[in-house]
């Protein structure tokens, strides 16, 4: 999906991060890739009933020293939080690490003219 070093991302149902059909794609990913940051939204964000998260996923392997971000933005399986509600939760739960430059500031020349 990506070349090596870069970086995909979905937003997606849940049902992979748990599902048996999907035990053979968490383990190739968790053991061939590094899961930068993941956000499991719960329900009810995008309008979806049946969950969402969101991830970013860099093409290396894990390292014993690689940090990520991981997030659970709900409290039980059955909540649906508007969108106010988990965006308090994402702003408390920030722990400022990540650049707080612009996009098209942060990244590449090369980078920005793929979407210009």
């Amino acid at each position: 999906m990506a070349e090596a070093g870069g970086m995909w991302a979905m937003i997606n149902l849940p049902s992979w991060m748990s599902l048996k059909s999907f035990e053979d794609l968490r383990r190739d990913l968790l053991r061939d890739q590094r899961l930068a940051s993941m956000a499991h939204l719960g329900r009810g964000v995008f309008g979806s009933d049946f969950g969402t998260v969101a991830f970013v996923v860099i093409n290396t392997p894990p390292t014993p020293t690689a940090r990520g971000v991981y997030r659970r933005l709900f409290e039980q399986h059955v909540d649906v939080r508007s969108v106010s509600t988990i965006e308090a939760l994402r702003l408390m739960q920030n722990s400022g690490r990540a650049s707080q430059k612009p996009w098209s500031e942060a990244c590449s020349l090369g980078v920005r003219g793929n979407f210009a």
